[in-house]
């Protein structure tokens, strides 16, 4: 016979709710079971997880839990009940806390739906977020958000690093921690989207960089480009934002295109007088939600990286492209307060985002 299980000082006991996604938590302990009730304003997976040490530590997801928990649980008043005594002999404490988890369901493959043409007849599809590596556990990843970027921790890079980076080498797939800063270092290009990306399919070659032909034509050559990118705030977090090619905008949200607010073509580049750029377009994260679910791109200005050193995190962003400039440069897209040029370039041996596509196939 299992013995009848005890919380010590309930009263004194939490719920904790992490992200924006779940407010209002609270639990009870009604006979045997506990009722926990919360608010979700999104569809997401949720889990429960338990501390008893007043949450310095959690435990692995409860599995005896019904209601409002597990996949696809949609926004709303929720309830979860956990039957303590069907995984465990008995729960002695008097610091205990549940925490209740949203995971939002990510994109299929770690791809965003949007569609954008890159040349005549030719669209992409972006990945999630920035592309990271990770050196001890040779992962590949993308961030779990798109204006998500590493910054100043880039300084740290090196093969027994235990932490991520996101500033890259000029065509350093196979050798992401390569902070050289000799040219000749970086004489070929290999891409990033030949390895296996652990949240973007997890299989090699499916992913690619763009070329400079293609960031050209995405932000000067498709059909309405002019109206079809813009730079702004995201989450508090300075980029540009690129819209697909069939581009509705959610209710309740207005998009600025930079090309209405002084940015203009200077024959190679975009230049806006006015250094204002960032000003253009703000959004939270729950309205970046909704932008990104009708296929907005968002990079955000990452900085970059000279041997050891990052530079400029926050306000300036530069995304490679697979096309080389000459011996010692690359091509790349870059952009700041005052403009935008999708075809400059860099040394090679600087350090920056990548941002990986998939190519459709008709």
């Amino acid at each position: 016979m299992r013995p009848f299980f005890l919380f010590v000082a309930l009263c004194f006991a939490t719920v904790c709710a992490i992200a924006q996604k779940v407010t209002n938590a609270d639990f009870e302990q009604v006979g045997k079971q506990v009722r926990i009730t919360y608010q979700l304003d999104k569809t997401a997976d949720i889990q429960v997880l338990l501390s008893t040490d007043g949450g310095k530590t959690f435990g692995s997801p409860l599995r005896a839990v019904t209601g409002d928990a597990g996949k696809n649980v949609t926004a709303g008043n929720k309830t979860i009940v956990w039957s303590p005594l069907e995984e465990m002999e008995k729960l002695v404490s008097d610091n205990v806390v549940f925490k209740v988890v949203p995971v939002v369901q990510s994109f299929q493959g770690g791809r965003l739906p949007g569609r954008f043409s890159v040349a005549a007849g030719k669209q992409v599809q972006f990945s999630q977020g920035n592309l990271q590596y990770q050196a001890c556990t040779n992962t590949w990843l993308f961030a779990e958000h798109q204006w998500d970027y590493i910054g100043a921790a880039n300084e740290n890079i090196s093969s027994p690093y235990s932490g991520r980076i996101d500033l890259f080498g000029w065509g350093k797939g196979n050798a992401p921690t390569e902070s050289s800063t000799y040219y000749g270092d970086y004489s070929s290009f290999v891409d990033w989207g030949r390895n296996a990306i652990s949240n973007g399919g997890n299989q090699a070659n499916q992913w690619r960089t763009l070329t400079k032909d293609e960031w050209v034509y995405l932000f000067h050559g498709r059909t309405n480009y002019a109206n079809l990118f813009g730079l702004g705030t995201v989450n508090g977090v300075q980029g540009t934002i690129i819209l697909p090619d069939s581009w509705v905008a959610p209710v309740g949200l207005t998009f600025t295109p930079s090309t209405g607010k002084g940015l203009s073509w200077e024959g190679r580049y975009y230049h806006n007088s006015n250094d204002d750029n960032y000003s253009h377009n703000s959004y939270t994260s729950s309205q970046w939600e909704l932008m990104e679910s009708a296929g907005a791109v968002f990079l955000p200005a990452a900085g970059y990286r000279i041997g050891t050193s990052v530079y400029n995190a926050g306000s300036d962003g530069f995304y490679w492209s697979s096309t080389q400039y000459d011996t010692y440069h690359a091509y790349r897209l870059g952009f700041d307060a005052s403009g935008l040029s999708p075809q400059g370039g860099s040394n090679r041996d600087d350090g920056q985002s990548v941002r990986l596509v998939q190519v459709l196939r008709n």
